[in-house]
């Protein structure tokens, strides 16, 4: 397994993902579950590793390159139509679009760089919880703390409202 590089403390507690530190992380890990969504500071777009979370699906063999130089396949992108449940119990829609469908991601990917695009949404860290604020106030939580060797990887859970695709 890779050590990751160091975040300084001024930064965000945000890593760069690299496959062997998903299937780390997935291994056994309770907090780990289909739905878990980490926020990814490197990643230019949203990824899923299952099609059943997303509607409007266009195939498109692609490449990927994740955090340790190496390339995997995307098989193409369509939109995720499902929902966060806040700290109230209250369902907040979720739409993610262009989401790239990658089979041999452990976990999905948030991209928080694909969120701040456009000024779409403010971005807030504080107190080991990224905070994704839409324009329209809605906001959600990554505040599942995943620990990782000597840092921490930040996560929630998407539920979905897409049928499975055919």
């Amino acid at each position: 397994l890779q050590k990751l590089p160091q975040v300084p403390s001024n930064t965000s507690n945000v890593v760069l993902l690299c496959y062997d530190t998903c299937m780390f992380i997935s291994q056994g890990d309770p907090l780990v579950k289909p739905n878990t969504f980490i926020a990814d500071s490197g990643a230019s777009t949203h990824m899923v590793h299952s099609k059943q979370f997303l509607s409007d699906f266009q195939p498109e063999i692609g490449d990927v390159k994740i955090g340790d130089n190496k390339n995997i396949k995307s098989l193409g992108k369509g939109t995720f139509h499902g929902y966060y449940i806040n700290s109230e119990d209250r369902q907040v829609p979720v739409t993610l679009q262009d989401v790239l469908l990658v089979p041999d991601l452990w976990v999905n990917l948030f991209s928080v760089t694909k969120a701040m695009e456009n000024n779409k949404s403010k971005i807030i860290c504080e107190n080991d919880i990224i905070t994704v604020q839409a324009k329209n106030s809605e906001q959600v939580k990554f505040d599942k703390v995943l620990p990782h060797g000597d840092g921490k990887i930040l996560a929630t859970e998407f539920y979905t409202t897409t049928a499975c695709a055919n």
